[in-house]
């Protein structure tokens, strides 16, 4: 299962995402209704009427559920949409949006800053970053003590600590096991 369905999408805009996440590609209309998707991003102008129509009523009726849907373009079609997130310019700023869809393919409960990143600051950017970099890091290297991770992310070992207790916040299992005076190995 695909965390991020595409359709519409150009080579450039798919080879952009290729390094953030794996996604599938909707065939049709009733492709992406019928495929569960975390974020759907949808480039609105290859849709024809009658498609665009049979979405507005299907994102309608399941506009309650957590899933997503960021259109390219604006399309009065569907305006008044809540699940629905106009954002002409995904692509051309993707070195924002991509820690917010890393974050929601780590984590799955990050969809929804997705939807409010014109409030986001700096500072936001900056934590999600430094969050996944510390996550990845764990991943990455199993037994990875804080000391380690302080040293290679350039981070106070305190900022990990906060960072990680988000992780887990967010009910990622990180295990730890005690190495020795306040450090920690991660796995």
């Amino acid at each position: 299962m695909k965390s991020v369905m595409i359709y519409g999408l150009d080579e450039h805009e798919e080879g952009i995402l290729d390094t953030v996440c794996t996604y599938r590609t909707a065939l049709d209309a009733e492709d992406l209704k019928s495929a569960y998707a975390k974020i759907t991003i949808i480039d609105p102008e290859r849709l024809s009427s009658e498609e665009k129509a049979e979405l507005t009523d299907y994102y309608r009726e399941v506009e309650l559920c957590d899933d997503r849907v960021i259109l390219l373009n604006e399309d009065p079609f569907f305006n008044g949409i809540s699940m629905v997130k106009v954002i002409p310019d995904f692509f051309d700023n993707f070195r924002y949006y991509k820690p917010l869809l890393m974050a929601d393919m780590k984590f799955g409960e990050m969809g929804k800053a997705i939807l409010d990143i014109d409030d986001a600051d700096e500072d936001f950017y900056k934590g999600v970053t430094e969050a996944l970099s510390v996550y990845n890091s764990i991943e990455q290297n199993p037994g990875i003590t804080t000391c380690k991770l302080s040293a290679e992310l350039k981070l106070p070992e305190k900022i990990i600590g906060r960072y990680i207790r988000i992780i887990q916040a967010a009910h990622v299992l990180i295990s730890y096991k005690n190495c020795g005076w306040k450090n920690y190995g991660f796995v």
